[in-house]
């Protein structure tokens, strides 16, 4: 197997302003008015846990099928107590009007958490998990439920604080381009849309996943029977090429059934929307949720190596900012921490070993996590793609949006205590420790289950400079090699081929800003990171915690980040890759990839992203 070298260049210079958001002109809510550590942490499912959580995983829906798990998951619209009952002065805190996801039940829409709910028939932001099995398919059938219950085509449209204004590239159901032509995906003709709000899944960090089923920015869909005047799905929703419609599209109207083979390292992955131009507003509004592969041994861990069943706990964290009304305000920046979908919650712990699986689910900032007491440290054991080769002692941990960690966190030292984790000064999640364990006090093991990666190849070519860039068009991103940057829907420059490794080169010559990296149904992993004269920055390796196998990698400004790619097993078809901070991807922050059979006959003579018509599916 030969490796290639691609030199990706992200160049990002000064800020060009916009129209002003909506949420712009409201009242933020102060975050000195939301008391703290009032709440419980609402308790996601990991999928082995017999205590039952506040958010259960979604049961599976029965099928014929035998060799896959069927689910039906719905996304609708709610009202949800994320902040506290009360203020700080004691007045009332309304319900948060929010997305999330649900099974696909009919009737009224339960929240999960509130008394006399079912909580294997409830909605919440964030979604209850999905727990899959190494190597067993899971098969989903997403419905866009973001409509009235009665049926009737009564969609919801945005909320005051997330309305999109639409001089933007972006979904564009009204099918009207600035320019006058008909067509979605392009820019709007300017205003502020009111219509049905648009959804496409995308399970960031799936291996494997056949293109139809990765949640392509431009495969959107409305919910079903929506009024006239707008088109019901986006040019690449079901890839449909000449009318035909992949095999794998949804029968029923305002949905689409996606495939994930699960062959891969067991993980924590997670899914969100991604939808073109609006992926910030509809993650904001609530649209993610957990997923869990889990192994058997010697795919995982047995029992007693790392903690299990209901000391396994996933927490999703993002920064949010409200108004007055407790509405979410859609901004770059929150002021309010909320974990598992609570603002400033507490957890309960015994005095033992704990899993944490950490995944930061905000658009613009980083995580910088810590415990307000040196008493206690993580060791981190797995990283996004896989365990690490051997658990690492932590005191802090970086996370940019959309990377993940698993750590072990050990409490069996200080019983009784309270204390916070944090992010630099900010609190996020207050932890209270009881008196009495049940056991798991032992120490983590030195190893941990190996990950496949293939060898490193003995043969190289030359590192090609390539004229491709990844172009924000509110902060002029760009390629240092080429005057033109390339937005989303230029010409395709890159083309992978399966069965081999590349060496991306990832260029970040800003002096202001990093980038986290994600790329689409592959993983990698990180050589080092250099000066942009080409020398290795010490200890001139993978940074701690980032020799696991990964599919986001923070660029940091000044530098060249190298990672070794695999796609070896990767389907062919298009994907993308992008920022994974979302006001950027909106921005066009994106660009395609185009992986083809290795067979060179394959590849296009004049590829350009024109739904899928310019990448070959095989």
């Amino acid at each position: 197997m030969s490796a290639q070298h691609r030199r990706i260049g992200i160049w990002v210079s000064g800020l060009v302003l916009g129209a002003l958001p909506l949420a712009a002109l409201a009242t933020t809510l102060s975050s000195s008015l939301v008391p703290k550590f009032v709440d419980p942490l609402p308790r996601l499912c990991a999928g082995t846990g017999t205590t039952p959580a506040t958010l259960p995983c979604f049961a599976m829906t029965p099928t014929s099928q035998t060799t896959l798990d069927h689910y039906e998951i719905a996304a609708r619209q709610f009202q949800q107590q994320i902040l506290p009952a009360k203020d700080t002065n004691g007045y009332p805190f309304k319900k948060t009007t929010v997305f999330g996801y649900g099974p696909n039940i009919a009737g009224t829409t339960p929240v999960c958490g509130e008394a006399g709910v079912n909580p294997g028939s409830c909605f919440h932001f964030p979604a209850g998990s999905i727990a899959a099995l190494k190597d067993r398919p899971v098969e989903v059938n997403w419905f866009n439920q973001l409509a009235d219950n009665d049926g009737a085509g009564n969609f919801v449209p945005y909320p005051a604080g997330a309305r999109v204004q639409q001089n933007i590239h972006w979904a564009n159901p009204p099918g009207i381009c600035d320019d006058g032509r008909q067509q979605t995906d392009c820019v709007g003709r300017g205003g502020t849309y009111m219509g049905p709000i648009p959804m496409i899944p995308h399970l960031h960090g799936a291996l494997r996943v056949n293109s139809a089923s990765d949640g392509i920015p431009e495969a959107w869909y409305l919910p079903a029977n929506v009024p006239a005047g707008f088109q019901p799905h986006g040019s690449d929703y079901c890839q449909e090429t000449g009318g035909a419609r992949n095999l794998n599209c949804s029968s029923t109207p305002g949905a689409a059934q996606f495939l994930y083979p699960n062959s891969q390292p067991p993980a924590t992955l997670f899914f969100h929307d991604h939808t073109l131009g609006v992926t910030e507003q509809n993650i904001a509004m609530g649209l993610v949720g957990a997923y869990v592969i889990h192994g058997v041994p010697p795919d995982d861990v047995a029992p007693g190596v790392v903690p299990s069943g209901d000391y396994d706990i996933p927490l999703v964290i993002q920064d949010k900012r409200f108004d007055t009304d407790a509405n979410v305000l859609v901004a770059e920046e929150g002021n309010i921490e909320v974990v598992n979908g609570k603002s400033w919650p507490y957890l309960s712990v015994e005095p033992r070993k704990y899993l944490f699986r950490i995944v930061n689910g905000g658009f613009n900032s980083y995580l910088h996590l810590h415990f307000s007491t040196a008493a206690v440290n993580f060791t981190q054991v797995a990283g996004e793609q896989s365990y690490l080769p051997n658990p690492q002692a932590r005191s802090t941990l970086l996370l940019a949006p959309g990377e993940r960690v698993g750590v072990v966190v050990d409490f069996k030292g200080v019983p009784g205590r309270t204390f916070t984790l944090q992010t630099d000064s900010v609190q996020v999640l207050q932890v209270r420790v009881g008196q009495n364990a049940n056991g798991d006090t032992g120490p983590v093991p030195p190893a941990l289950p190996a990950f496949a990666f293939p060898a490193d190849p003995t043969t190289t070519m030359a590192p090609t400079p390539l004229n491709v860039a990844l172009f924000d068009s509110l902060l002029g991103a760009g390629d240092q090699h080429t005057a033109v940057p390339l937005r989303w829907d230029d010409q395709t420059t890159e083309f992978p081929r399966t069965n081999t490794l590349q060496e991306w080169d990832i260029y970040n010559a800003s002096s202001q800003d990093s980038h986290p990296i994600h790329l689409h149904e592959v993983a990698f992993k990180v050589l080092d990171r250099r000066n942009l004269d080409g020398s290795c920055i010490a200890p001139c390796g993978p940074r701690p915690g980032e020799t696991g196998l990964k599919d986001t990698v923070i660029a940091d400004r000044g530098q060249i980040t190298r990672v070794m790619v695999d796609f070896s097993y990767a389907n062919p078809g298009l994907f993308a890759w992008h920022c994974h901070i979302t006001p950027h991807e909106d921005d066009e922050m994106m660009r395609p990839m185009c992986i083809i059979a290795k067979d060179p006959a394959h590849q296009p003579a004049n590829p350009t992203l024109d739904g899928f018509a310019g990448c070959p599916s095989q």
